[in-house]
């Protein structure tokens, strides 16, 4: 049988010096509502960017009904909403100037390796899309070749955007749950996570989706009347996104 005498109530060394580190709920909300203006600057290009995306998507459907045309418009509308809630996660405060000072180490970090990373990958994908466009050119339709090389080349660019857009989503938003957590219930705490988690989510499939639909467009267009064809020709965009994902694995 346990006595409550057996119990002790003081806490550890080092937990009682965490805990007294810890900066009190009040400066929390303090910290709170100084970055509230700070924020909301860092918010405006998102909402431009989510204006823009809107006016682009009422030109589409002006434009085109057919099923492609609602394809773009749809990836067009996800690009709005992963913007609108990029804007919204950015709206929170980031907590006390402790907590910024770390935010800001792990984004100059991130930056950094982003920077090296895909500058590197860059000095290789040019050479790739070289001999991408002479192994076709080599089959005598200098067309396909061309189309095949920017299908490549799409595919990257594509792959690479989605890489920054998720590190960038992911060290803004890290402070702002921690502060959350720290000021607010669980619930919120959730869904300030569950909304920076998806920023990177829905405008990476959307991005993808995007750039294979007007592939495909300009493809029908300009290259291949025969619709049943058009694939072939894009067999390059997928290739290019896993040889940006592949370096970026090896990076990491």
């Amino acid at each position: 049988r346990f006595r409550p005498s057996d119990f002790s109530t003081e806490r550890p060394p080092g937990i009682a010096a965490a805990h007294r580190a810890m900066p009190s709920a009040s400066t929390l909300e303090q910290g709170l509502v100084c970055d509230t203006a700070a924020s909301g600057n860092a918010a405006r290009p998102l909402k431009v960017a989510a204006g823009a995306c809107l006016v682009l998507m009422s030109l589409v459907l002006a434009m085109r009904r057919d099923v492609l045309g609602v394809m773009v418009a749809a990836c067009l509308g996800a690009q709005v909403v992963g913007s609108l809630l990029g804007a919204w996660v950015l709206s929170i405060g980031e907590g006390t100037e402790e907590m910024k000072k770390v935010g800001n180490a792990i984004r100059e970090g991130s930056e950094a390796y982003v920077k090296t990373m895909f500058g590197t990958i860059f000095k290789l994908l040019l050479p790739f899309a070289v001999l991408v466009f002479i192994f076709y050119v080599a089959q005598g339709d200098s067309k396909k070749a061309a189309m095949i090389t920017l299908s490549f080349l799409s595919g990257a660019v594509c792959s690479s955007c989605a890489g920054m857009i998720g590190m960038w989503s992911s060290t803004r938003a890290n402070a702002r749950v921690a502060q959350t957590s720290c000021t607010q219930s669980y619930k919120d705490t959730i869904i300030v996570a569950l909304r920076s988690g998806a920023v990177a989510g829905i405008t990476v499939v959307s991005l993808a989706v995007l750039g294979i639909s007007l592939l495909f467009m300009g493809c029908h267009a300009f290259v291949e009347p025969r619709i049943e064809n058009v694939p072939v020709l894009l067999v390059g965009y997928g290739f290019g996104a896993s040889f940006v994902a592949m370096f970026a694995q090896l990076g990491g």
